[in-house]
């Protein structure tokens, strides 16, 4: 069940109940590049000529029941809003209209993940607010189950790779699922478990 198809009903699920579904379509990526647990991409792919950004997810970090993995979702949609709407930092700094904006969602930045830490920073982790927006939503879900939410397929996406061209490979299964990473990676589909091929 930790699919891509997953992935994007989450996407979709908040972008509704916290962002008023002004966010746009992104294309997920996996890639173990780093020790987060996800990063947010501006501007690496093109569709019909206009730009697409990217949110990459740590596959080691992956578990739909996990309110960590949401709160990582979450925490790069925060990315995005402010790429669109905002201000970002110089070289993904977390100022203080990042901050902002989680707080609005129910997030609470935290260089130390707790509660005392700095608001703002390079590095930045971030904890649930108690009563905030995102714990309600993440709690509705637990009600509702997630074998609930409404599976939406991924719309297969006709993009092109920008400046960052040729870094990522498209690997697809024979039932339709494709995922975008670094080359040599080793996927197995969870929807059929066959292995993906890199394409």
């Amino acid at each position: 069940m930790q699919n891509l198809q997953y992935i994007n009903n989450i996407f979709n699920y908040y972008n509704t109940s916290l962002f008023e579904r002004k966010l746009p379509d992104v294309v997920f990526t996996l890639s173990r590049d780093s020790k987060m647990s996800g990063m947010f991409l501006a501007d690496l792919w093109k569709k019909d000529g206009k730009q697409v950004h990217e949110i990459a997810l740590n596959p080691d970090f992956i578990n739909i029941y996990d309110v960590e993995f949401h709160q990582a979702i979450v925490h790069e949609m925060c990315h995005l809003e402010q790429h669109i709407f905002g201000k970002p930092g110089k070289s993904g700094y977390h100022n203080l209209e990042f901050s902002q904006i989680m707080e609005r969602v129910g997030l609470q930045t935290s260089d130390t993940g707790t509660p005392d830490g700095f608001k703002t920073g390079r590095r930045m982790y971030d904890f649930v607010i108690d009563g905030g927006l995102f714990q309600k939503a993440f709690q509705k879900l637990q009600e509702t189950g997630f074998e609930a939410m409404e599976v939406v397929p991924v719309k297969k996406q006709k993009v092109s790779r920008g400046r960052y061209s040729g870094k990522r490979k498209k690997y697809s299964c024979t039932c339709g699922v494709n995922v975008w990473g670094k080359t040599g990676l080793s996927l197995t589909c969870t929807v059929c478990q066959k292995k993906l091929i890199e394409n």
